[in-house]
């Protein structure tokens, strides 16, 4: 994660200029980091849809399952379908992450994975 990178990003996700903001929403999940995870929780509050859209696929991109209690939260309150949308596919992925024993969200559970009876993963 280039942390110095989201720093520089930080102010223009607040900047004025509308497709700043959108563009920024992205570049945060591809960057990912601790930083980027905060920027990005206080982008799906933005007042223009396309900045919240672009922060809910960002959060379920960087795969920190904290996101989804405020995913959950914007569901309720959201009206624009295209943040729904997104705010849903995102919880979605997060669901689907399988947690290793150093607690980090390393991988997606594939659906070809089957449970055993003992209810672990295969």
């Amino acid at each position: 994660h280039d942390q110095n990178t989201v720093r520089a990003l930080a102010p223009m996700i607040v900047s004025p200029e509308l497709r700043d903001r959108q563009e920024v929403a992205l570049a945060l999940g591809e960057i990912g980091g601790p930083e980027a995870y905060l920027l990005l929780l206080g982008a799906i509050q933005d007042q223009d849809s396309g900045v919240r859209w672009r922060a809910c696929q960002s959060l379920g991109q960087l795969g920190d399952r904290r996101a989804m209690f405020s995913l959950q939260r914007l569901l309720t309150e959201e009206h624009d379908p295209k943040v729904r949308k997104h705010a849903e596919q995102a919880i979605e992925r997060l669901a689907s992450l399988r947690v290793d024993l150093r607690g980090s969200y390393a991988q997606e559970i594939a659906p070809e994975e089957e449970v055993s009876n003992e209810g672990a993963l295969k």
